[in-house]
């Protein structure tokens, strides 16, 4: 849960200066008005050394005793529910944290109740996807145990990723496997293991890679030079420095010629091939068939609307673009820079300037801020030289810039890639005068006067403030 707070809060770190902007919808645009009352009041009054969100539901980690004290949980109406006693806590996950006292590792109850005493090198919560298991290290060894604390798969030198059928693990430099009982249903007699996948495992054996069952029979006889897990009927093979795809009975599907594949998905796999204009990534299907020409220099993962995004490389530099599965652009690669879609838009960059286009490749706001944030509840930060505003989802400003962000090293300019979570959370974000931090609402107006010396964003209806050196929580009173 230590995680920066920056990248971890919707809390907009800006200090209030004068600007006289010159831009189109200057008159619509707001200016920050002060505000004539405080609209909050505090739920929980400042005492804690360090204070974080409510991001597990009712339940918000504490520290008491400075930056090196114990960590605890209180809940919303300040009550402490888990006396500070912790060097560190981990989520809750099925009712159970992971905990470190000193330098072992135990789990807790949500009362607070230690559940399994400390004694692991490392912990990791328990997940439902794990068969309510959690992994832990151990003396340099790793396994799995139950919520007694007992273990159920090792602990083992190494441990492969944790499969539905079995699991590959290693004691000695030999791999076989245990089925999720911890029982070795397959002896460790392999160099090397892969999980298994659509009931089959690749394995190796002396220097070469092949294929075995559920039983540990051998169904494809070891003969290539690496080779990765059945997806989609077909696994991809080594064969000298080339890649192919073989079938289950071991037969090729596609002959080695790729010089880097990625596994099929819904019948389509990204591979690299070298030729005149150098390595080139492009697409095939089950038959090895392009269907997206090998032209780009990188293509990504199609994403659920079947969109993958590409790069071309061309003599003034990489342009980005988006491509459908047949290879046909979506989005022409014309951008120097471009992001994830958030609320339909995603930030685009020509130039140094940052502009939005919407999912149908059209600019709807055209690039002319020297950088931008992603949009939240409607509305997205953006920055006019040094000054930030924000703008709706039209690119009118509707609140003009004005903020400057502050960087905590004086001798260091701030970076706005540190600061991408800059929107307004539940209605507010949260801004900085002077050496004093506030919250306006999507108006621009103050309706918490800067008075606190540090703050979070809005979460749960509570927001975490400090005051001198304590921190405490507040609601906002306003509609």
């Amino acid at each position: 849960m230590k995680i920066f707070r920056f990248f971890l809060i919707c809390a907009t770190i800006v200090t209030l200066n004068s600007c006289n902007y010159s831009q189109n919808d200057k008159s619509d645009a707001n200016k920050t008005q002060r505000v004539e009352k405080n609209e909050y009041e505090f739920v929980i009054e400042p005492q804690f050394d360090i204070a974080y969100p409510f991001y597990d539901g009712d339940l918000a980690e504490i520290v008491i005793n400075g930056i090196n004290g114990k960590c605890g949980f209180i809940n919303k109406t300040g009550k402490i529910v888990i006396i500070p006693q912790f060097d560190y806590i981990s989520h809750f996950a099925s009712g159970i944290a992971a905990v470190r006292v000193g330098e072992k590792w135990g789990y807790i109850d949500t009362a607070g109740e230690i559940v399994i005493k400390p004694q692991f090198d490392y912990a990791y919560p328990f997940y439902e996807s794990y068969g309510g298991l959690a992994e832990v290290k151990i003396g340099g060894k790793r396994g799995y145990i139950d919520t007694n604390g007992n273990f159920v798969i090792g602990p083992y030198d190494y441990i492969g990723s944790f499969s539905k059928e079995l699991m590959a693990v290693r004691i000695v430099g030999k791999w076989g496997y245990v089925d999720k009982t911890g029982k070795i249903v397959i002896k460790l007699q392999f160099e090397d293991a892969r999980g298994f996948s659509e009931g089959i495992a690749a394995v190796k054996v002396g220097e070469k890679w092949g294929y075995i069952d559920t039983t540990g029979n051998i169904v494809i006889k070891p003969q290539f030079d690496d080779a990765e897990s059945f997806i989609e009927g077909l696994a991809a093979v080594k064969v000298g420095r080339k890649w192919g795809y073989i079938n289950t009975t071991g037969n090729f599907a596609i002959n080695p010629q790729f010089e880097i594949v990625h596994c099929f998905s819904e019948g389509i796999a990204r591979v690299q091939v070298k030729n005149l204009w150098g390595k080139k990534w492009g697409c095939i299907d089950k038959n090895g068939v392009f269907v997206v020409k090998p032209k780009f220099s990188s293509i990504d993962p199609f994403n659920g609307e079947g969109r993958a995004l590409v790069v071309v490389k061309k003599l003034w530099g990489k342009k980005y673009g988006y491509i459908d599965k047949t290879g046909e652009y979506v989005v022409k690669p014309k951008f120097d820079g471009i992001s994830s879609f958030y609320e339909g838009l995603a930030k685009v960059r020509i130039g140094d300037k940052w502009g939005y286009m919407n999912k149908a490749g059209e600019v709807v706001i055209k690039p002319q801020f020297d950088y931008v944030h992603d949009f939240s509840e409607g509305m997205a930060a953006v920055r006019m030289g040094t000054k930030w505003g924000y703008i709706d989802k039209t690119g009118k400003v509707i609140i003009e810039p004005q903020f400057v962000i502050e960087s905590e090293d004086e001798d260091e300019p701030p970076f706005d890639e540190e600061f991408y979570r800059f929107c307004f959370s539940e209605g507010l974000a949260a801004v900085k005068v002077g050496k004093k931090w506030g919250y306006i609402d999507r108006t621009g107006k103050f309706v918490i006067e800067p008075q606190f010396d540090y703050v979070d964003g809005f979460i749960g209806g509570l927001a975490a403030v400090k005051v001198g050196e304590k921190w405490g929580y507040i609601r906002y009173t306003g509609k």
